[in-house]
């Protein structure tokens, strides 16, 4: 058997890390010393780790994992919600979801418009970018909203769609305060979650965790969450 082995310098590396975080939002490079030092909680612990949405830089334990989460139905919005597949379209009509869209096999974009008779969505958030950015311009009303948690280019025609339309579009960086150094803005997402935190006590608001893995299996997660095999959060364990 022949043993092949691939060498790489670390700077090639450390460069093919950085274009890909430029480009896709991933990987996340989080820094344990920086994040310690910038924390606001540091009365709590010392951060050893973050989930793998790596804005949820918290104190963890053996007995508590920091997770972030999306808050939607608690607000009285009215959800749709795309998925894939029938026992999906469950889970999250089980979560509150008003209407599910199974988008390999419907036009998304389509079935936002049908479901609000022509007029589109009022706020439409994109967690997965490239393609499905870009065509959700269609699906936003008339001086509506898109927001996305990705960087990505889209062909001039859809940007003319998306002018046309008058779309606000947001991206969104959790990090931003943390990177710029931002007290005051540090302070004013704390107190986000600290509104968050108030309706997972009062039990509006609920973790719904698919697998609990431990932190060498980090591997195994990530390709259960690009394979599309999970219903809820992915942990790592930290033994």
């Amino acid at each position: 058997m022949t043993d092949l082995r691939l060498i790489s310098p670390c700077s090639e590396q450390w460069r093919q890390i950085l274009t890909a975080l430029q480009s896709t939002s991933h990987p996340w490079i989080t820094w344990k010393d920086p994040i310690n030092l910038r924390a606001l909680n540091n009365n709590t612990g010392t951060i050893h780790m973050s989930n793998l949405c790596t804005e949820i830089c918290l104190p963890q334990d053996k007995d508590n994992i920091a997770v972030c989460n999306l808050i939607s139905v608690n607000l009285g919005a009215h959800v749709a919600t795309t998925v894939s597949g029938a026992d999906k379209a469950r889970f999250v009509e089980s979560l509150g979801a008003e209407r599910t869209i199974d988008y390999k096999s419907q036009d998304f974009v389509e079935q936002t418009l049908a479901w609000t008779n022509g007029k589109g969505a009022d706020v439409v958030l994109d967690t997965v970018g490239g393609p499905a950015f870009c065509q959700s311009f269609g699906a936003v009303r008339l001086y509506g909203r898109l927001a996305t948690l990705l960087s990505t280019a889209c062909e001039l025609p859809q940007i003319n769609k998306a002018r046309l339309r008058n779309i606000v579009v947001g991206y969104e960086q959790m990090t931003m305060p943390l990177l710029l150094g931002n007290h005051d803005l540090r302070c004013a997402q704390t107190r986000i979650l600290e509104r968050g935190a108030k309706l997972f006590d009062e039990g509006k608001l609920k973790v719904e965790v698919s697998s609990v893995l431990p932190l060498g299996q980090a591997p195994a997660a990530h390709k259960q969450v690009e394979d599309g095999h999970t219903t809820g959060k992915v942990v790592l364990q930290v033994e």
